[in-house]
């Protein structure tokens, strides 16, 4: 039999020594309970699950018979209810026995608790798994592994981390310092780097302009895009369709750059057609 089975404390009367009965080794569970609530850590106004209260699932879902702390005392629950029930605990006052003075004295006290649909002076409402207020030794060593595991998993894990670039789509906190530019396709670069070395393209076309004379002449080429600026260099490689040297010499106008368009001055050394393209880019500047 469970020492929780009959929870209960033997009575005192000031001034009277209790008569001994068998029932007396009853005595020896409040030796018990008391190194229960000492080792557990109990507070006299917690509530805990000790034993059974085991969740069943079904229709109704129910829980088992046990025993919980509340309030500083051990209270046993006698009968199944039902999922979304309080315990309302009591006291009852038993087991009568002449004393010394020849008056008859209740010699016990009966801890029980009983459902209720009342929260007022009652435990937490009984709904769902109340595995969290069971403190059972398989539950603590499965609290604290659980914990053991998040800590390690987060808290020690972001500490480790944190010296170290994040992965793709975090952010990094703290500063970044580079000694070098990089070396490697993967090496890190600083923004500044970036920005003072990285090739920003604008815009970047194709133009045909076909036969040229002899002499100075100009062409504006469109961009096909309107820029935010007129700060940019053109870059551009120009073919001679024709299989005759055309000798030709080309500049471009900075002073008549726009938004939409920049301007090529083109020369012909000589007299000869030529078919005249070029491939060209609009860079930052």
């Amino acid at each position: 039999m469970s020492l929780f089975q009959f929870p209960a404390i033997r009575k005192s009367y000031a001034g009277l020594q209790n008569p001994l009965f068998s029932s007396d080794l009853i005595v020896a569970e409040q030796t018990a309970y008391d190194g229960l609530i000492a080792s557990l850590g109990l507070q006299p106004t917690d509530f805990a699950i000790v034993s059974g209260l085991t969740y069943v699932t079904g229709t109704p879902n129910t829980y088992t018979t046990g025993v919980i702390y509340f309030n500083g005392y051990f209270y046993y629950v006698a009968a199944l209810f039902a999922e979304g029930q309080y315990l309302q605990p009591t006291t009852t006052d038993t087991n009568p026995e002449n004393f010394g003075d020849s008056v008859s004295r209740n010699t016990y006290t009966l801890f029980t608790a009983t459902p209720t649909s009342t929260s007022t002076g009652a435990t937490p409402q009984f709904a769902g798994n109340m595995n969290s207020y069971r403190i059972d030794n398989k539950t603590l060593k499965a609290s604290i592994s659980a914990i053991t595991a998040d800590y390690i998993t987060s808290t020690l894990l972001a500490t480790a981390l944190s010296a170290y670039v994040a992965k793709a789509g975090a952010t990094m906190t703290g500063a970044l310092t580079l000694n070098a530019d990089p070396t490697t396709a993967l090496g890190a670069a600083t923004k500044q780097y970036v920005d003072n070395n990285a090739v920003i393209i604008l815009a970047k076309g194709y133009t045909h302009i076909g036969d040229i004379y002899s002499g100075l002449q100009h062409y504006d080429v469109a961009l096909g895009t309107t820029l935010t600026t007129t700060a940019y260099k053109v870059f551009l490689t120009i073919v001679n369709n024709n299989s005759v040297d055309a000798r030709t010499t080309w500049y471009i106008d900075a002073t008549n750059q726009t938004t939409t368009s920049f301007r090529i001055y083109i020369a012909e050394a000589t007299s000869s057609v030529q078919d005249i393209y070029f491939d060209w880019i609009v860079i930052a500047r």
